[in-house]
């Protein structure tokens, strides 16, 4: 079984993300008998939702446990080559909710049954060939109008507080009111939104904390790479020190922000920064 280094601090790692090859058909050799049997009676239960095909072999997949988890799969030429999952297990290369997915996937190789979603009614149906999100979307996108799709981003940034911030930091470029306040602002309703009702933190919400961090170190990287330097400047130094508030926090209060993300993340603004300083010089 081969796997990448799980250093925490190796930016292209992150603790919900693994590059594990997975054979799909004798995946059983590579997994822990353990989380097998518990993936096994996750899927036999119906706790798997039918995963929806977001690109040619890119898969995502709704599974119910303590909460309900998200996972993404990537398959190629028969063997899984990356999954994610947004549960809190770390204490293995693979959980039970992406090992539930692998039988879903696998159930007509393997002969296997399960009983319907409860969410779903039972309906028997034909399979066919559905189109990838991917495909969809592309579809909407060629027959949406201009101003259909300009109302409906108007719609959702005043509806929605999680769209607003992302749509807000994707085109930075073009906002003139561009500041470091601005990007703390943002991380600031990234700790918010994570919140549950009565201000306490968990494992889920903690990892929504880092999945947030995680998209504006992504956008550092590409205003780097636009050589948009100071709109990196301003990212990099809000993070950093809206996190280690946040981090102080949370040690106060006992909650744990999952420390491998953000060490993945504070390592990529040390990196964001020696870019800078290689590049920064030769272009004033």
């Amino acid at each position: 079984m081969q796997t990448e280094s799980t250093n925490p601090c190796n930016a292209k790692n992150h603790v919900t993300s693994l590059r594990m090859h997975i054979p799909l058909h004798h995946f059983e050799d590579y997994i822990d008998e353990t989380i097998l049997r518990r993936g096994l009676s996750y899927y036999k239960n119906g706790q798997v939702h039918e995963p929806e095909e977001m690109r040619t072999g890119e898969y995502e997949a709704v599974v119910e446990g303590t909460k309900d988890y998200t996972v993404r799969m990537t398959v190629s030429n028969g063997v899984v080559t990356e999954h994610v999952c947004n549960c809190p297990y770390d204490m293995g290369p693979i959980c039970k909710h992406v090992v539930a997915v692998i039988f879903y996937i696998q159930q007509d190789e393997l002969d296997l049954t399960q009983k319907p979603v409860k969410t779903k009614p039972v309906a028997a149906k034909k399979k066919k060939k559905r189109k990838t999100v991917a495909e969809q979307v592309d579809e909407l996108l060629e027959k949406a109008t201009h101003d259909e799709l300009k109302q409906f981003m108007r719609e959702q940034a005043r509806l929605n507080i999680k769209f607003r911030n992302l749509f807000l930091s994707s085109f930075v470029q073009y906002n003139a009111d561009e500041s470091k306040e601005f990007y703390e602002k943002q991380i600031k309703a990234i700790l918010r939104s994570a919140k549950e009702s009565d201000g306490s933190f968990d494992w889920y919400d903690a990892r929504q904390v880092g999945n947030g961090v995680d998209h504006l170190l992504e956008l550092a990287k590409k205003q780097i790479d636009n050589q948009n330097f100071n709109s990196a400047v301003l990212i990099c130094t809000a993070i950093m020190e809206q996190m280690v508030g946040a981090l102080d926090w949370s040690s106060t209060v006992g909650v744990d922000f999952s420390p491998k993300k953000l060490c993945n993340s504070l390592f990529f603004l040390i990196r964001c920064f020696e870019n800078l300083k290689k590049v920064v010089p030769q272009n004033c």
